[in-house]
């Protein structure tokens, strides 16, 4: 029996998904008008809508990450949604509309991060393990990387750089798990202080004995030609970048 692949399938839910937002929303004022609403509660509909999303998105995007139904969350509310937009053909007052965009908003919110939770989950190849522990110190875009780059089940990401907003549902879908460290915080408080030397000392043994060996760039840069180490580096140079100040 014929299967349809990851990236077809991905493709069918997101033309689907994103072909319904963009046939929606620019008739759903015209709509509105069109059963009596006025300019002001139709901007009181929408605006309270968007309103339901942003709260709806994340806090659905939880459980789902608590429940580990991804696949499971995003049916049920796409379904929700579309029952709801069927919804506005028999209500025609402010009430009833206004409670069918908020119902419908809440349903709607979570689609796209859910989505895309699993469409970076599947794009990760089959026959790869992954690492056993990522130490991400950037942040950002690499630190939702990270998530994908670990061991299913046993992996561990660690960050100390961890400041954004991100999603955890590539990392649960995993079965890894995440650690957030301030290294600072033993110099601020003094709490941990004395573990944080000896941690310091540890690596600094590692380091002189050679089992401890940074991955540096083959370019040696002067500090006459440090804007080439910032194309080396914003092109993706693997390693430090060294800059020499004394050449």
């Amino acid at each position: 029996m014929y299967r349809l692949s990851s990236l077809a399938r991905f493709i069918i839910l997101y033309t689907a998904l994103y072909c319904a937002f963009g046939v929606v929303s620019p008739f759903l004022p015209a709509y509105f008008e069109d059963q009596g609403l006025t300019s002001q509660e139709i901007a009181f509909v929408i605006g309270l809508g968007t309103a339901i999303r942003l709260a709806s998105g994340p806090l659905i995007g939880r459980l789902a990450d608590r429940q580990r139904r991804w696949r499971g969350t995003l049916s049920v509310c796409a379904a929700g949604a579309g029952v709801m937009a069927l919804a506005y053909l028999p209500v025609g007052s402010f009430g009833p509309i206004l409670l069918v965009s908020l119902i419908q908003s809440a349903f709607l919110a979570p689609l796209a991060p859910i989505a895309d939770a699993m469409a970076l989950s599947a794009s990760l190849p089959t026959t790869g393990k992954g690492f056993d522990i990522v130490f991400d110190t950037v942040g950002g875009a690499t630190l939702d990387s990270s998530f994908m780059a670990v061991k299913r089940h046993t992996g561990h990401v660690v960050s100390c750089l961890g400041w954004g907003t991100h999603s955890l549902a590539p990392l649960s879908m995993r079965g890894a798990t995440y650690s957030g460290v301030f290294t600072l915080l033993p110099l601020i408080t003094g709490e941990g202080r004395a573990h944080h030397g000896e941690i310091l000392a540890h690596i600094a043994a590692l380091a002189e004995t050679a089992k401890l060996k940074p991955l540096v760039n083959d370019h040696v840069i002067s500090v006459a030609d440090i804007d080439t180490a910032h194309v080396l580096v914003e092109t993706g140079a693997i390693g430090n970048v060294v800059v020499e100040l004394g050449r």
